[in-house]
């Protein structure tokens, strides 16, 4: 009974990796370029050169399609990784976060249900907001506004990426900075032939203090926004000035206390590790 059992399990997951690669072929998608890499412990050989990076792994990238085993670039956090994958992605831009859901498409099964989450874990009455306002150094009415939309300033970017594959993946983001200029905390992790939706979240403000990003592992979609922080003192006159490239985020006294810290080196208990 439970090798039958094993059977039907096993069967389950090929018919709905099969469904999912199907859709990957037959969705609309950008164009694809020629961009490859190969990874040989710290060397990194690609499209644009011979990279020294300090990483330790094997692997390789290329129209789509991924493999690799062991410690990616330590500048964007600690990850291990252990995995082979297939990897669409689709993309959006917007002046607010509902016109970002509004206009992303996806039609690979199970991306409906994992925006669902998505947009449950970044709405006004989810408790995950204020944690993503701390790491961010902002407070959180502050946060609200931005998701809401910046005027006229730079429009938001959404970049959904689907991952279908086998493997297992562990990553921790301490607040250094990346490769990107973001200094991002959080802690996630999955075995990427699982479907499980619950969320992993990582975010990070950039190093000019202009803009911010929130990364959501929901199952096997990688949901990662990006959008400008404007200055309290300057949200009134953001109407009618849009924001410059580079800004210094400063912060006054939020409602019912302080203001969040503005030091990306701080440690910030995102996913909530220092609860009693």
């Amino acid at each position: 009974s439970s090798h039958f059992g094993s059977r039907r399990s096993t069967l389950a997951t090929a018919l709905y990796v099969s469904r999912l690669l199907l859709a990957m072929a037959s969705a609309e998608r950008q164009p694809l370029t020629s961009s490859w890499h190969v990874d040989l412990g710290p060397l990194s050989l690609s499209s644009r050169g011979l990279e020294l990076k300090p990483q330790l792994k094997i692997g390789a990238q290329t129209q789509g399609l991924r493999a690799e085993a062991g410690l990616s670039d330590t500048r964007d956090g600690l990850k291990i990784a252990a995995k082979a994958e297939a990897s669409i992605k689709a993309e959006a831009t917007g002046r607010s976060l509902p016109e970002l859901h509004a206009s992303v498409r996806c039609e690979t099964p199970g991306f409906r249900e994992a925006l669902d989450v998505a947009k449950e874990t970044l709405g006004t009455g989810a408790g995950r907001l204020d944690q993503i306002a701390e790491a961010l150094g902002l407070c959180r009415g502050q946060l609200e506004r931005a998701l809401a939309g910046p005027g006229q300033g730079p429009p938001m970017l959404l970049t959904v990426t689907v991952d279908v594959g086998l493997g297992l993946t562990a990553e921790v983001r301490l607040g250094w900075r990346d490769t990107q200029g973001y200094h991002m905390v959080g802690v996630g992790g999955k075995a990427a032939a699982a479907v499980c939706l619950g969320a992993n979240i990582f975010a990070g403000i950039h190093s000019s203090g202009g803009g911010a990003k929130v990364v959501l592992g929901i199952g096997n979609f990688r949901f990662e926004y990006v959008f400008p922080i404007v200055p309290e003192q300057d949200s009134v006159a953001a109407v009618s000035h849009p924001v410059e490239d580079s800004i210094s985020v400063t912060h006054g006294t939020c409602a019912g206390g302080p203001a969040a810290s503005t030091n990306p080196d701080e440690s910030v208990d995102l996913l909530g590790f220092g609860a009693d």
